[in-house]
Order: C-alpha cells, then structure tokens, then sequence
C-alpha cells in the first residue's frame, strides 16, 4: 500500500475492508495500517534500536539496587 497522505490511506484501507465492516473496525484497520507505515519509514531513516540496545534502555529506567 503507497499511501502519499492520511487521506488517501484512509481511501485505500476502506476499499479493502469487506462489506458488513463496521465503523469501528475500519478506524481500527486506518490506525494500524498507519502504525506500521510509521515504522517502516523510521526503519527506512535509521531510526530503529537493536534488541541489545533495548534492552540496555530498559534496565537504565529500572531502580534496582
């Protein structure tokens, strides 16, 4: 899917979604199709962590002694 901008996104999802599909399953549909648009394009610019690199923020924010 080559959505340029939220509307035609949201054109193209709702095309795709079946007949009987309600309201709150398209905007469902809209939000993750946009989601995973987002983290492909950070992917695409570098802006992604490793899993070790995770992993070491996530014991920074712990208050272990």
């Amino acid at each position: 899917m080559e959505a340029k901008n939220f509307r035609d996104l949201s054109i193209e999802v709702l095309k795709n979604m079946p007949e009987g599909a309600t309201l709150e399953e398209v905007m469902q549909k809209i939000r993750l199709t946009a989601q995973v648009l987002k983290g492909l394009e950070d992917e695409e610019k570098g802006r992604v962590l490793t899993g070790d690199q995770l992993r070491k923020n996530i014991k920074s924010w712990t208050f272990r002694k």
